[in-house]
């Protein structure tokens, strides 16, 4: 194997033909990598490959975002009856709510909600640590200037689920949504000062245990406040 070559992983350009990349394909090449920068003594190569495999990983998910995106908000010129979300899950095996999050992430970028000067820095982060960032946007969450600097230029996915956990924790702004569940289980979004409107209902007296825990992790993970 040429160590000026990157590693020829690939994929192929149609749906319908066979996918040729497998667990061993991939291994067996890394298997000559690791043979080739040990007989040279180079470990550049090894690491040159690694660091290509990183990129293709983090390009790859941002890749996917956009092209799901882009379909699901042109679905309808495919004239196809099948909802989006299960076509996709039957073509590629994805399942509907991990489409939902891709789309999110890329939907971000298409509507202009991060800063221009982030943009790029938030485009580069694993996808993985992007769908919380999207998921809290689409919560109604605004962020302001100085949250996009720290989420820009956090380290790793767990700084940036830290920065985005004390943003839903700190005293109230003034441009975010609101959300109360009173005692009868109702939530009430409050989009401004003396506003409320019904969202919808919680089963907070349930007799199950499954959907008391159900309960509570949707008002400890979406910051919904009792009162």
């Amino acid at each position: 194997m040429n160590s000026s070559n990157s590693l020829d992983l690939f994929v192929t350009s149609s749906l319908d033909q066979t996918n040729e990349i497998n667990a061993s394909w991939v291994i067996e090449r890394m298997d000559e990598v690791i043979r080739e920068s040990i007989s040279k003594r180079n470990v550049d190569i090894a690491v040159n490959i690694l660091n290509q495999l990183l990129t293709i990983s983090k390009l790859s998910g941002l890749g996917l975002a956009k092209g799901l995106y882009e379909l699901s908000t042109n679905w309808e010129i495919f004239g196809i009856d099948e909802p989006f979300t299960d076509y996709i899950y039957q073509r590629i095996g994805k399942h509907k709510a991990t489409v939902e999050r891709y789309i999110k992430v890329w939907k971000m970028f298409a509507k202009e909600m991060i800063p221009t000067e982030y943009t790029q820095q938030i485009m580069s982060i694993n996808i993985i640590s992007q769908i919380p960032i999207a998921n809290t946007l689409d919560q109604g969450w605004q962020l302001d200037n100085d949250d996009w600097k720290k989420l820009a230029y956090a380290p790793d996915g767990a700084t940036i689920n830290k920065i985005l956990h004390e943003i839903k924790n700190e005293p109230e702004r003034s441009n975010s949504l609101r959300l109360e569940v009173d005692r009868g289980g109702n939530i009430w979004v409050y989009p401004g000062k003396d506003e409320r409107k019904f969202v919808g209902t919680l089963e907070l007296d349930s007799e199950y245990d499954c959907v008391k825990k159900a309960v509570k992790r949707i008002t400890s993970r979406s910051g919904i406040m009792e009162r």
